[in-house]
């Protein structure tokens, strides 16, 4: 299943950028969302906010259909978050008060 993950700054906000990912299913509120790049060290990591569900209904067949989804993802750290990452939460912490952290429990 395709799903656009949104990347929001903690809190909410404008989307600092988007990515299209193949998935299994559509992750829930609350999730943790880590990504690795090839040659990063570290990863860059979120929190699920929201789903946003873009639908289409035709009258005529009486039957509607998906047609994008979209996951609202909160910059967060992680222990294995890159030093980018690190950068871009301490941005983000100094211009809205707000900094989201991965629990340590599974660690």
């Amino acid at each position: 299943m395709k799903v656009n993950l949104s990347f929001v700054p903690p809190g909410g906000g404008e989307t600092d950028y988007s990515i299209l990912f193949e998935m299994p299913e559509i992750p829930r509120a609350g999730d943790y969302i880590s990504i690795q790049r090839p040659n990063q060290d570290g990863t860059e990591n979120f929190i699920v906010k929201r789903t946003w569900w873009n639908l289409e209904f035709d009258e005529a067949a009486k039957t509607g259909t998906s047609k994008e989804v979209w996951v609202e993802c909160e910059f967060a750290l992680s222990p294995f978050s890159s030093e980018n990452h690190k950068r871009a939460c301490e941005s983000y912490k100094a211009r809205k008060g707000e900094l989201k952290e991965f629990d340590e429990s599974m660690y």
